[in-house]
């Protein structure tokens, strides 16, 4: 298959800069797409740098490395292709010049044999080839036994390479392929990486320019094919025509120093000079330690005897440099000494001065949270604390207003006994059963027994309360009609409302209503409700209790209303009447006589409603009278019906 150039995303390392800028002047004459409109060019080599790793691009970077010491074109490129093939972990890398017109190349160097003299090929053996000289693209056969390419093949030659995977990649000069690089692997599920391909890329513009500036064009015959014997006479290369690392090296945004065996600094670049406050002139020839102290010149020697490489073991550290003019500067050091020099080593340098001010600023403000933090858990704590003392405070609430509603149940029904049996008395003597009565004593009497039934209300209500409170009331719930139950109250407590004077009218509907509820507790909502109505009602007001079925986005509710003309209660109470103990006293010097009550009673009605799975409100505005509306579901919550509901002491609102 056919493969272009790929565009990689990801962040430039300062590696890549390095590569990218130091590098490019050897690519002038990229060898994708020089005088060619079809290939890629220069900005195709920037994208390959970009796409690989830092790691990979250190290992380039020593590949090119080798080619600055004075050796034979030919060592150059078997250097070249050893590192790529070690690089890439392939059985085999070889370089083939190609006579396209007499449809044969010739095999000049090999990573195998650094002696190897050149093999002439017949382009028909080997499509790879031939198609990326016809192309000028990278042709990869990673399965050549299912290849369409491979099948002009013979049986017995596709039966050598059917575990192989093949890669080529065309050589050019002026838009013309002259030469491919080959690169043969074990067949893998992965086959060859987009790494693998860029990789190669790089060191196949190595090759180029190695040809190019050790040769010149004599490499390349005017009838475009390449001169067979030119190939094992390559000149060596000389000093003056090898490639000057501090050229190599100038457009770097990272000073370079080149440190020899010796321990003087043998090149640096322009962004060193600027970095160590030194011009080129001086850095060239001084001594290493004046850069860097004694003691840590010691590492990087130590590192150097034990022959680190590079790329797996670089050191790395920052150094607090005094320029010449007494500025100071933080500099970052990262030495890779040269595998194939001994004692010789890159050293990269960059100025990291910001870079510390800034850590220095966020430790700062780290410290700062830090205390922060400190000083919020300290508070954390203080309230921890506080928390658990209220709690303890509340379970000692608690317990006293167990102890409180214990004691009020117990009380009550003690004081209740003896009531009854009073109350049994003077009944018994306004009756005239025990002897006739004088005006006098029927009156007394009659206050008596009056203030009797009070009393034994006020008890009966504390004792409802508290059992409620406490939630020992069982609410006994069945299925039945509420319009009978309504108009047996309504006759009942219209004889209360005739001696007072007061008018009482009933609204209800013909048609039953049943649902889920408890008639003896329902009761006693009504004559609560209906009895305050009627006490706090002036002669010639009036009383009305309506009831009806409603429908809701919830279900179907039942609606009683029990609405009066009378005094109404100041804004201030309205939100206060459900509480529990609501004494209803207002007005100069309070309630006095039969209308002063426990003021317990509208909180046992809603809690009795609550229990019912209901809800009860006031609407009351003083001087205008007041109306009660509490509503019963009309289907028991939950999915079974519950014969028996228990009321519990906070019931929701």
């Amino acid at each position: 298959m056919a493969m272009q150039g790929h565009t990689p995303g990801g962040e430039k390392s300062d590696v890549y800069d390095l590569l990218r800028l130091s590098l490019g002047d050897l690519f002038e004459a990229f060898c994708f797409g020089e005088d060619s409109q079809e290939l890629p060019g220069l900005e195709a080599y920037e994208s390959i740098l970009y796409s690989l790793e830092k790691q990979d691009l250190i290992h380039v970077l020593r590949i090119a490395e080798g080619l600055s010491a004075p050796v034979s074109v030919r060592r150059a490129l078997h250097t070249l292709l050893l590192r790529l093939a070690e690089l890439l972990d392939v059985f085999r890398s070889s370089l083939v010049f190609l006579d396209s017109d007499r449809g044969v190349g010739t095999v000049a160097v090999s990573h195998e044999d650094p002696d190897f003299k050149g093999v002439s090929i017949s382009l028909e053996d080997y499509p790879e080839i031939l198609q990326s000289a016809k192309t000028g693209a990278i042709t990869i056969v990673e399965n050549p036994g299912q290849d369409p390419l491979m099948h002009a093949l013979r049986q017995d030659q596709l039966s050598r390479i059917q575990n192989v995977c093949i890669m080529a990649l065309p050589l050019a000069f002026r838009g013309k392929v002259f030469g491919v690089l080959l690169v043969q692997k074990q067949r893998t599920e992965e086959g060859f990486s987009i790494r693998d391909v860029r990789i190669c890329q790089l060191v196949l513009s190595l090759v180029y320019r190695t040809i190019q500036k050790l040769c010149g064009e004599r490499v390349v015959l005017q009838a475009g094919r390449v001169s067979s014997p030119a190939v094992p006479e390559l000149a060596p290369l000389s000093p003056t025509e090898g490639w000057s690392a501090s050229v190599l090296f100038s457009g770097a945004p990272l000073g370079v120093l080149l440190v020899d065996d010796r321990n003087r600094i043998a090149m640096a670049n322009p962004k060193a000079s600027e970095i160590t406050g030194h011009c080129a002139e001086r850095l060239a020839g001084m001594d290493f330690d004046r850069i860097v102290p004694k003691e840590r010149l010691e590492g990087i020697l130590r590192m150097r005897a034990q022959g680190r490489e590079s790329s797996k073991d670089p050191l790395r550290y920052h150094l607090e440099y005094a320029l010449p003019n007494g500025q100071k500067k933080v500099i970052s050091f990262e030495v890779h000494p040269l595998k194939d020099r001994p004692g010789f080593a890159w050293v990269f340098l960059r100025d990291v001065t910001k870079e510390k001010q800034l850590e220095e600023w966020l430790q700062n403000k780290a410290e700062e949270l830090g205390r922060a933090n400190r000083s919020l858990q300290e508070v954390r704590s203080s309230l921890l604390r506080q928390n658990e003392e209220l709690q303890r405070t509340n379970e000692r609430l608690e317990e006293l207003n167990k102890m409180k509603t214990s004691f009020l149940a117990i009380a009550t029904h003690e004081i209740r006994t003896p009531l009854s049996i009073i109350l049994g008395y003077n009944r018994l003597l306004l009756q005239g059963k025990l002897g006739p009565l004088t005006e006098d004593q029927t009156r007394v009497l009659e206050e008596s027994v009056q203030s009797c039934e009070r009393l034994l209300q006020i008890v009966s209500d504390v004792l409802d309360f508290t059992r409620l409170e406490s939630g020992k009331i069982v609410v006994q719930k069945r299925r039945d009609d509420v319009v009978p139950l309504l108009k047996r109250v309504y006759r009942q407590m219209k004889m209360i409302s005739d001696r007072s004077g007061v008018r009482f009218l009933l609204d209800v509907p013909e048609d039953s209503i049943w649902f889920p509820f408890d008639p003896d507790r329902i009761e006693q909502v009504l004559v609560n409700l209906i009895s305050n109505a009627i006490k706090f009602t002036p002669p010639e007001g009036s009383v009305t209790l309506s009831a009806c079925r409603k429908e809701g986005a919830d279900g179907d509710w039942v609606e009683v209303v029990v609405r009066d003309t009378g005094r109404g209660f100041p804004a201030s109470m309205v939100d206060k009447a459900f509480d529990g103990i609501f004494p209803v006293v207002w007005g100069p010097g309070g309630m006095r006589g039969p209308e002063a009550g426990s003021g317990l009673g509208l909180g046992i009605c809603k809690r009795i409603v609550e229990a019912h799975g209901g809800r009860i409100r006031l609407e009351s505005r003083e001087g205008e009278g007041s109306t009660f509306v509490f509503c019963l579901p009309c289907e028991e919550v939950g999915s079974d019906f519950a014969e028996a509901a228990v009321v519990q002491r906070n019931s929701p609102k």
